[in-house]
């Protein structure tokens, strides 16, 4: 399936694109493997990643499994054999098991794979070959085991991972209120988050700190380390240093005035005294002046959605952009574009702040699950409503 999508621009324009359905044939269930991905059955895809050679990886929910869509256009099970639990350590991660939920997913430099298990308290790495191992986490819900090895450690629910350029991993441990850091050497630190839940704790140690569930993390190219504080309806940032600080939000929850349903609202403000409600996503890249800038993706009970620039420097909202529709997934490119899908539509903001609408969703009844942007600045996203994963490629 090929869909033709027409470029709507609020500012200078983005080239329109096409959407590509890459993988599922819209039935739900787990079959294919070894052949092309559009002739694979999936049973409920969301998050996805890219690796450097153009790979994709899909964390399958149903099926308890992660997908590799190759580049040649072919579907293999990447890890996972739809049994729970049987972790496989040593053997090829085909042949090893997750559990019920497969959280986030993510891809370092090299092109190892690492995936939160938060159902079995574990994460997860595959390296070049293929080969799986615990890389942190007893498989017991609780806390222990700092300053040893992680895998003896104990985690509870971690529902977003992140690599920095050093190799080091960092989960969000999110029923202990906490930050985990796992070095190259295997070993486990608390990074942020005392275990209490709680917001104490400003422009202080991180590992002194209070957090009250964080739910994703990202790391940038300056080595800052962002944890969405959900509980606390904040964004923090870490810095190379281990001092935490508040990026946005101020903890209130409040409803913004819809003027109307495209706009922009408070540039200028400072992030942190704002009320960040709903926040489900992060993004970081590149701002126009090179330095990292931080997109926060947020929702509310009036079904819109919200993107907020923060360049962590300064600390003052440059964008936020009001949008119809809910929000389902945010991305951003190598090249400082951002991309957020609201449920109706696929926006395109580039770093002058130009606005143009990429796709159209619902006019073609498309969802969106999770996105991820490769270094072609091709837009990869999953359809859990019609079980299928697509690409939009920009027409340049």
């Amino acid at each position: 399936m090929t869909v033709s999508t027409e470029a709507k621009s609020c500012g200078a324009p983005w080239p329109a694109g096409v959407i590509t359905t890459v993988a599922g044939t819209g039935q739900g269930d787990y079959g294919g493997d070894g052949g092309a991905a559009t002739d694979a059955l999936l049973g409920g895809p969301v998050d996805l990643a890219t690796d450097p050679k153009g790979n994709v990886y899909v964390a399958d929910l149903s099926d308890h499994r992660v997908r590799q869509i190759d580049t040649s256009g072919d579907i293999s099970t990447f890890a996972g054999t739809g049994q729970p639990f049987d972790r496989g350590d040593g053997g090829l991660a085909s042949a090893a098991g997750f559990s019920h939920e497969i959280g986030a997913v993510a891809v370092d430099t090299r092109g190892h794979v690492y995936v939160a298990d938060p159902y079995d308290h574990t994460l997860r790495h595959i390296d070049a070959a293929e080969m799986i191992e615990t890389l942190a986490g007893t498989g017991e819900a609780g806390f222990g085991g700092d300053s040893g090895s992680a895998t003896e450690a104990r985690f509870d629910t971690p529902t977003g991972v992140a690599v920095d350029t050093a190799g080091n991993v960092y989960a969000a441990d999110s029923a202990n209120h906490r930050v985990r850091r796992i070095d190259m050497a295997g070993r486990v630190t608390t990074f942020a988050g005392t275990g209490e839940a709680g917001a104490a704790g400003e422009n202080a140690r991180a590992a002194e700190s209070q957090l009250n569930r964080p739910t994703k993390v990202a790391t940038d190219s300056a080595g800052n380390l962002y944890v969405l504080d959900a509980g606390n309806r904040r964004v923090r940032v870490v810095s190379p240093a281990g001092l935490i600080r508040t990026v946005a939000g101020n903890g209130e929850w409040e409803t913004p005035v819809v003027m109307n349903h495209v706009g922009r609202y408070f540039n200028g403000h400072r992030a942190l005294n704002s009320p960040l409600f709903g926040a489900s996503h992060l993004a970081v890249g590149p701002s126009k002046d090179g330095d990292p800038a931080l997109h926060i993706g947020t929702g509310g009970p009036l079904e819109v959605s919200l993107l907020w620039t923060v360049p962590p420097a300064d600390g003052r909202i440059t964008q936020r952009l009001l949008t119809s529709g809910a929000p389902a997934a945010l991305a951003a490119g190598a090249d400082g574009t951002v991309y957020l899908a609201d449920g109706t539509a696929i926006l395109a903001i580039t770093p002058d702040d130009s606005v143009s609408t990429v796709a159209e969703l619902d006019e073609y009844g498309i969802s969106v699950g999770g996105m991820a942007v490769d270094e072609f600045g091709r837009i990869w996203f999953s359809d859990p409503v019609h079980r299928r994963v697509r690409v939009l490629e920009p027409v340049r």
